[in-house]
């Protein structure tokens, strides 16, 4: 499909402007500068971003506004969080001063994907290759634990990680989390697919964050896995024959995954004795993201309006907790692990009505998109594919929150830019319609 006629005298500086986004998402992803820290010197996320807004600003072309609805409720919630952040009781603690220097950074990430990306082939472009550099790193990071390296040794057993994370107590979690969240892309390539290769793209893309997932050890990301799947497949999308297929390649990982592996996830189900710590370990940290939420919303009775801040929670903590007794020293552990406790302990409630309404505006972007293919004659089933792809990423990382205190991830605010750049094609899509 080519791209609008409007577009055409700037089609070269459009897709620059595209791969610029695509750089700055496997920077992200890739996180190199955490392997190689003389690339932190080089200053090159901030080089991509003044690029990425020469660019959007000078060259880019757009039949709508870049702002949108959901971009001013990122403003809002930034706005609000950086209300609450003023306000801490805790201000020179370590996570408390990190979201005061770095959060601006995926605000402006938000920001300059959705004036990177005018219409629907750009769009299409920076989904498909997300999909790409999620696949390399995660399929480099695999095959890197397979030689033995890319690992660390957390609950009696062998855990994958990326291989530029650099370990530490929660690399193996985000690892499982980054597999988590290439299923989406996954099936996006699927479902726009004309030749092999391009099926073969989203196997092996699937494939990748399976075991990524798997090996890495992360049970909440196959809990939230094992729902992805059963989204994926419902409705028109819903095949037996492809159903079959995944159980059949499930069970064919399962039988070849190490005992030690297998029994931590099978310390999931409560009727099911490992005969080994993992079960304890299931139990305890289960117990911890139940904690987690109890704990965010008594901080939220305290102070309900502009909450602890931004990064507070694992202080706070302490002052409610029934169940946390560590030592503040060392707050690692002190962490909600939980994202509803988070938002309203730390944000309060304008930050938690900022984010909700942040949710809303990106699943209905999400259904109208969906919508467009029967709305529209069958003529923009790529349109209702990426409101698919955005269905399923948005169920995904909602999921995982429950398990994880991913408030302020990349993730989300990428999710937010796609929604944003969405609402502004459906609605463009829809006043051409009127027309006709």
């Amino acid at each position: 499909m080519n791209p609008p006629r409007v577009f055409s005298a700037t089609s070269r500086v459009v897709s620059a402007g595209t791969a610029i986004a695509i750089l700055y998402v496997g920077w992200i992803v890739m996180s190199p500068h955490v392997r190689f820290p003389e690339l932190v010197d080089l200053r090159i996320e901030r080089l991509l971003m003044a690029i990425g807004w020469i660019v959007a600003l000078l060259f880019v072309r757009r039949e709508r506004s870049a702002i949108s609805a959901v971009s001013l409720g990122i403003l809002f919630f930034f706005l609000a969080m950086s209300v609450s952040h003023s306000a801490s009781p805790y201000p020179n603690n370590y996570e408390v001063v990190w979201w005061g220097e770095e959060y601006w950074k995926r605000v402006v990430f938000f920001f300059l994907l959705t004036f990177l990306i005018p219409n629907k082939v750009e769009l299409h472009r920076l989904i498909v290759w997300s999909g790409v550099v999620l696949f390399l790193y995660v399929g480099y990071s695999l095959f890197d634990f397979a030689k033995g390296g890319s690992y660390v040794w957390q609950q009696g057993i062998r855990r994958a990680v990326g291989v530029w994370s650099g370990g530490g107590i929660g690399a193996a979690n985000e690892f499982g989390f980054l597999g988590l969240f290439a299923i989406p892309f996954g099936v996006y390539i699927w479902l726009q697919a004309k030749k092999r290769w391009e099926y073969m793209l989203a196997l092996a893309t699937l494939g990748v964050a399976v075991l990524a997932i798997l090996l890495s050890g992360t049970r909440a990301a196959v809990v939230c896995g094992l729902l992805l799947a059963a989204v994926a497949l419902r409705g028109k999308y819903a095949q037996v024959k492809y159903g079959f297929g995944i159980l059949a390649i499930l069970a064919l990982i399962w039988v070849n995954l190490p005992i030690d592996v297998q029994n931590r996830y099978l310390s999931i189900l409560p009727s099911v004795n490992t005969e080994q710590v993992a079960g304890d370990v299931a139990a305890s940290s289960a117990q911890s993201r139940i904690e987690g939420f109890k704990d965010g919303y008594r901080l939220f009775r305290k102070r309900p309006i502009l909450g602890y801040g931004p990064g507070s929670s694992p202080y706070a903590r302490l002052e409610v907790s029934e169940y946390a007794k560590f030592d503040p020293a060392d707050p690692s552990y002190l962490q909600l692990h939980n994202l509803y406790g988070q938002v309203i302990g730390e944000g309060g409630i304008l930050a938690a009505l900022a984010f909700g309404l942040l949710l809303f505006l990106a699943w209905s972007a999400a259904k109208k998109a969906r919508s467009v293919a029967t709305s529209h004659d069958g003529n923009d089933l790529d349109m209702a594919s990426m409101g698919e792809f955005l269905t399923l990423a948005l169920i995904g990382i909602f999921s995982y929150g429950m398990f994880s205190h991913n408030l302020y991830s990349y993730e989300w605010l990428y999710l937010f830019a796609i929604a944003s750049i969405m609402r502004r094609l459906v609605l463009t899509l829809d006043l051409r319609t009127a027309k006709v």
